[in-house]
């Protein structure tokens, strides 16, 4: 947990920390993606929000990459309507472009990869969010591509086209399970290598 001057540098727009990835890959380039937040916030007896954030330097600790959009939804509702997830993601696409041509001497552009997590849901909604999120989400991206060349272009060194690799993830939280060695005594205890690459 950040402390009150940790907080108060934050909201000044200061880069406390940079995370630099350790783990090689063919698939992501870690200094040119944004990471996409996805979450339906829920209020007892009323109506629930949706809230999206994008990041668009997910390794440097600071808000001034990051832009937050939301929209409310009926509380019967588990999965975002396509409509909805269309409109909020031109939204984040509009919006992010935008600081990055507010910025042109920074060292933004348009990313090469763009990741994609979903926020509390479960396996019987995966079927209605491919159908419904993931459809939204695809089908602004293309629409986008089409009606935005000027944008992108401004964003994107000249080029008018812009095909990022998109990944979409599903992430359960709150899910009551331990993960240990059992120490016999029915106790779990950390594992020496939690976390191993294969050479």
């Amino acid at each position: 947990m950040f402390g009150v001057v940790e907080a108060l540098l934050l909201k000044s727009k200061v880069i406390l920390y940079y995370i630099e990835p350790q783990l090689p890959s063919n698939v992501f380039n870690y200094s040119n993606l944004w990471m996409i937040g996805i979450k339906i916030l829920r209020k007892k007896g009323g109506v629930h929000l949706v809230n999206i954030c994008c990041n668009r330097a997910p390794m440097m600790g600071s808000i001034r990459y990051i832009t937050n959009h939301s929209s409310m939804i009926s509380s019967f509702q588990d999965v975002i309507p396509q409509n909805m997830m269309h409109s909020l993601t031109m939204d984040v696409l509009r919006c992010n472009i935008r600081k990055i041509l507010d910025n042109p001497d920074g060292d933004e552009r348009l990313p090469l990869n763009i990741i994609v997590l979903r926020c509390s849901g479960g396996d019987g909604l995966l079927k209605a969010m491919m159908s419904k999120e993931v459809a939204g989400f695809k089908q602004a991206m293309y629409e986008f591509g089409k009606v935005s060349k000027d944008l992108i272009k401004g964003a994107n060194e000249g080029n008018r086209h812009w095909y990022p690799g998109v990944i979409w993830s599903v992430v359960q939280d709150n899910v009551p399970d331990s993960f240990g060695i059992d120490t016999g005594n029915g106790q779990l205890r950390d594992s020496d290598k939690a976390l191993w690459t294969l050479q």
